[in-house]
């Protein structure tokens, strides 16, 4: 980057980097890259890469019991699970921007 060299990769599957350079440095190779660009896959490793990428959090949320009381709970997730993965539409992504702390659902005007 301090020699203004900018490079753009697009790969169908985390996996093309595991099997040509290893799991380790395949995934050194790819958090290289200051902005990620998820679009909707069915391929596990790749949703489970993105997942890993922007990390953990905690999801509270409160129901009503059949005691008719309310009931509050926390779940350990994902920020990006693999079902928001799944249910990206054509022309959207999830983007994540290098030195921006959080991802967000970008849709491509044109692929409305």
């Amino acid at each position: 980057r301090s020699m203004g060299v900018k490079v753009i990769a697009g790969i169908q599957s985390v996996n093309q980097l595991y099997d040509i350079y290893g799991r380790e440095k395949g995934t050194v190779i790819a958090g290289g890259f200051g902005s990620v660009f998820g679009f909707r896959t069915s391929d596990h490793a790749s949703r489970e890469y993105i997942s890993e990428l922007f990390g953990r959090n905690v999801v509270s949320f409160q129901y009503t019991g059949l005691d008719r009381q309310p009931v509050k709970r926390e779940r350990e997730g994902y920020v990006v699970e693999s079902w928001d993965q799944l249910a990206l539409q054509k022309g959207q992504a999830i983007i994540g921007i290098a030195d921006e702390p959080d991802p967000f659902l970008f849709q491509f005007e044109y692929m409305k």
